[in-house]
């Protein structure tokens, strides 16, 4: 499954270390943010061209089936109220990695949910191993030397 992610950091594989210090923090629950939709992650690019004077835009590989992700909108509705997954308690955990771990035990190795804004989906990976990166394109912002032209 192919998914992008924006960043100002340049690095070689994910990591769990970073999360809850950059863009959003951990507003949709614990995890690494990535989407499906480039123009999502171009929008992320460009935030961070112009905020930091430089971004990466990484295209990924999601290394999982489908049914080793949990769809919020398609999954949670067709199972059982008794056996449905309490999402919004992984989304206000804010930090915790109990519900993530308990994701992972259950053999799913990401979440995709649908955001009420312009991202459409985002996808929640909750393993960094799952993630491989197929190819990282760099931005930078080179100041504009006196009499230089475009």
């Amino acid at each position: 499954m192919q998914l992008f992610h924006a960043s100002p950091f340049k690095f070689e594989h994910f990591t769990l270390d970073h999360i809850g210090k950059g863009e959003g923090g951990i507003a949709l629950g614990y995890g690494l943010y990535l989407s499906e939709d480039l123009k999502v992650a171009r929008r992320f690019e460009d935030y961070f061209l112009s905020r930091c004077g430089q971004a990466h835009l990484y295209t990924v590989t999601l290394q999982a089936k489908r049914h080793e992700i949990l769809d919020l909108d398609s999954d949670c509705k067709a199972q059982p109220p008794s056996e449905r997954i309490d999402y919004q308690s992984i989304r206000t955990a804010k930090g915790d990695t109990k519900a993530f771990e308990k994701l992972l035990s259950m053999g799913f190795k990401g979440v995709r949910d649908f955001v009420q804004d312009d991202r459409g989906y985002v996808f929640l990976c909750v393993q960094p191993t799952f993630l491989r990166i197929d190819r990282c394109e760099t931005r930078n912002l080179q100041p504009k030397r006196v009499g230089e032209t475009q």
